[in-house]
Formats: structure tokens, C-alpha cells, sequence
């Protein structure tokens, strides 16, 4: 028996490395077409997912409890789950509160790649001198400063989101301090609109909206600028990150400025990119403080989640490793913080909990019938890979895509040994 078990390891790993997935999951290319019915493909949750039905109610009550009004789950791009709650419906519009900053600092990446502006020059080289109080060290500002909260202004304002000159005074040498500070942030997408000679709602449309399907603009709110849309367009930009700026063949963001946005920018806070918020990092430090808290940012996600997180617990969760997007919209679901709150890890854990249960509230990958996934159930699964047939089905089509692939291995080995329920 142990020279036939080597000998379908092997053939699974030759697999696994033709296909691309050597260091992990292998990611699909699919992205949706439209945005009209059947245009997004759909996926059964206990099938792509792993989650069971009992899980799923409980997460679902969960949410509705906090406040939510839409939530989604893409796998592989395709729509896995797609919740709303008391009137909100797909087309509902919804604010990013503060996740949207990661869209403003995709544009400036798409602004800095067409040649319109450079990272490293002075902020002052688009705003002009005087934009802030600080004359010694305006200078110095760049506007990598602006996207990595390092420019060394005062967060400690009354109105923390003015841009008025005045409330934008010294403190700190540009670099030497990580600061979350909306004002510095709000002047990005002014910026945008001088060095590229266009509003920012028209740069947003023709370089992310026309390209990607999607409806988000910006609308004023005090000194703010803030990102609307419907939840779907949410999904579909952070199905874009996944995709490092590709969407369907065209490269729509530079792939580049993409993985330098969500890696840590500076030592201060290692858990903080381009606007982005990473986990998985040493150390983070939330917005408003000054306190660098060991360990990651949110414990029971996957270590490589990157996130845009915005007031009132508005989230977009990418991550990798799983080929997975989540999105979440709603009110305040509990703490009233600007970004990151306890409602992250509060979810995260039962997200993971769903994922654990994956192998034991159901068999998915049981093929023969015994009651544990082994050996016998590859066998079986790689005499039905390339399957790609919807009549008659696939019979080890796992992730319910209509095909024996990769993916379908992967889902095996996630329950690998692990009996099932009685």
C-alpha cells in the first residue's frame, strides 16, 4: 500500500506544480462580466466555502445583530454569499467611511504609473507652498508621506479631517512618526485633481469604474471626501486587488505600486501599508494612538489579510492565501472607532470557526462512500480531474464550479484524514 500512496502523492504533486500552486493556493482568473442577472456567477457556500448551514445562521444572526446591511463573500471570484438586511438591497448605496482610502491610494498609484505625479516629490509641488502651518518642514512632505500617515503634522486637532492650513501644524519631522490623520489623508484627493488636471470623480470613473463595472464616486461631507457605492462595487474593487490589478486580461492598476501598497511601509507601524491595513505583522498601532500593541492586528484572520477598514465597522477583507474577498457595510456595530475595533476579531473568529467546521458538518470529498477523505477518495478525484462538463456533472466537483480542477484537490486535503459525522 505505502508504494501506491507515494506513487499518488507524487502524480498529486506534479499537479499541484504544473498548475501553478507550488507555494499555495492556486487563484482563479474569473471576474464577473456585468453586473445584470446571471452576469456573476454564483457558488454554493457549503460547497466552495466548506460552511455549514447551522454555522451560517448563526453568522447570519450575528450580523444582523450588529448593525450590518450587507455582507458578501466572493471565492474565487464568484459569489459565494450575498446577505441584506432589514430594506437594504444590492442597489442600496452605503458609505466606505475610511475604507474607501484605499481606492483614493489605488488612484494615486494609477496617477504616479500614467507620469502624472511621483511618490517621493513634495506634496507641495501639486498644493502649493502653504497647504500647511509648518514652513520648516512643508518642504520635506512628500506625498508617500500622505499615504503611509508618516508626515510628522499634528493629529491632535480639534477637527482632525480639517485641511485648512491652521489645522494642519508641525509636531514631528516627516518620517519619524506613524500618525492617523484624516486632514493629511483628505488632501490626497487634491492632489489627484491637480496633477492629473482632472476631478477626482472623473479620474475615478474612467480609470476604475468604466474599466471594472463599477458606480463608486465621491461625495463631500464637511472637509471629508467620502467614497459611495453599492456593496457589490465594494466586492468588485477588492476583487481587483486580489487579482494585483488585473481584471479579465487588461491591466486596470499597476501591479507594482499594488504590492508595495499592502506590504508595511514604515517600522512605526508595521501593520500599516499604502492605506491599507495588513495583519499578520509583529506590532500595530490603531488609529488615534500613540500605543504599539504587540502581535497582529486581528488574531483569528489568515496572517496574510490585508483590509480597508472605515468608521462604523465598514470592512474589506482580501485575502490570498484563500483566494477570498469579504465585504461589510452597516452602522456601528459596537465601539464607534475610526478603522479597525473589536468587531474585526469578534468576526474573524467566527469566520475561522466555520472554516475549522469545514470537514465535519458534512463529507464533502467522500467519494466512495466510507465515511473519512483518504487516499481512495484522490484516486478517484484525479481520475475525474479536467472534468469540466455540467451534463452529466462532474462527480468530484467539489467547489460546485462545474469542473474538477485544482481547487476541487485542495478542498479534499482540507478534510484529508478527517472522519465524517455519523
Amino acid at each position: 500500500m505505502q508504494p501506491m500512496r507515494t506513487r499518488i502523492l507524487f502524480k498529486l504533486l506534479m499537479l499541484l506544480w504544473l498548475s501553478g500552486t507550488v507555494s499555495g493556493l492556486a487563484q482563479s482568473t474569473y471576474v464577473p462580466s456585468g453586473d445584470g442577472p446571471g452576469d456573476w456567477e454564483t457558488v454554493a457556500p457549503e460547497l466552495s466555502l466548506g460552511w455549514c448551514n447551522e454555522g451560517m445562521d448563526s453568522l447570519a444572526d450575528f450580523l444582523d445583530d450588529r448593525e450590518t446591511k450587507a455582507f458578501i463573500v466572493l471565492q474565487s471570484g464568484r459569489m459565494a454569499v450575498e446577505w441584506y438586511f432589514d430594506d437594504f438591497t444590492q442597489d442600496s448605496l452605503w458609505y466606505w467611511a475610511s475604507a474607501g482610502k484605499v481606492v483614493t491610494g489605488a488612484l494615486i498609484g494609477k496617477a504616479a504609473d500614467e507620469g502624472f505625479l511621483g511618490l517621493e516629490n513634495p506634496t507641495s509641488d501639486y498644493l502649493g507652498e502653504g497647504w500647511t502651518d509648518c514652513p520648516e518642514t512643508e518642504p520635506d512632505i512628500t506625498v508617500l508621506n500622505q499615504l503611509t500617515m508618516t508626515s510628522g503634522l499634528d493629529d491632535g486637532v480639534l477637527n482632525p479631517d480639517c485641511t485648512l492650513p491652521a489645522c494642519l501644524g508641525c509636531l514631528d519631522d516627516p518620517g519619524a512618526r506613524w500618525a492617523y490623520h484624516n486632514g493629511v489623508y483628505g488632501q490626497l484627493t487634491e492632489v489627484l485633481s491637480e496633477a492629473t488636471g482632472m476631478g477626482h470623480n472623473l479620474y475615478l470613473a474612467t480609470r476604475l469604474n468604466q474599466p471594472i463595472g463599477t458606480s463608486m464616486f465621491y461625495l463631500p461631507s464637511g472637509f471629508n471626501r467620502v467614497l459611495i457605492s453599492k456593496p457589490r462595487d465594494m466586492a468588485r474593487f477588492g476583487l481587483l486587488a486580489l487579482r494585483q490589478g488585473i481584471w479579465a486580461g487588461d491591466t486596470i492598476l499597476p501591479p507594482g505600486y499594488l504590492a508595495q501598497a499592502m506590504s508595511p511601509s514604515q517600522a512605526l507601524n508595521p501593520s500599516y501599508g499604502h492605506l491599507w491595513w495588513l495583519n499578520g505583522q509583529s506590532a500595530y498601532q490603531l488609529a488615534t494612538t500613540q500605543f504599539v500593541l504587540p502581535g497582529p492586528l486581528i488574531p483569528s484572520a489568515p496572517s496574510d489579510l490585508v483590509a480597508g477598514l472605515g468608521k462604523d465597522d465598514q470592512k474589506l477583507y482580501v485575502i490570498p492565501s484563500a483566494d477570498r474577498v469579504i465585504i461589510r457595510m452597516g452602522n456601528d456595530a459596537g465601539d464607534g472607532v475610526l478603522a479597525g475595533s473589536s468587531f474585526d476579531e469578534l468576526l474573524w473568529q467566527r469566520l475561522d470557526a466555520l472554516d475549522a467546521a469545514a470537514w465535519t458538518c458534512g463529507c464533502n470529498g467522500d467519494l466512495n462512500g466510507d465515511g473519512i477523505r483518504s487516499v481512495a477518495d484522490l484516486v478517484l478525484l484525479l481520475g475525474d480531474f479536467g472534468c469540466a462538463t455540467a451534463d452529466p456533472t462532474c462527480p468530484a466537483d467539489l467547489t460546485g464550479d462545474g469542473a474538477t480542477l485544482v481547487s476541487d484537490v485542495l478542498a479534499l486535503l482540507a478534510g484529508f484524514g478527517v472522519p465524517c459525522n455519523p
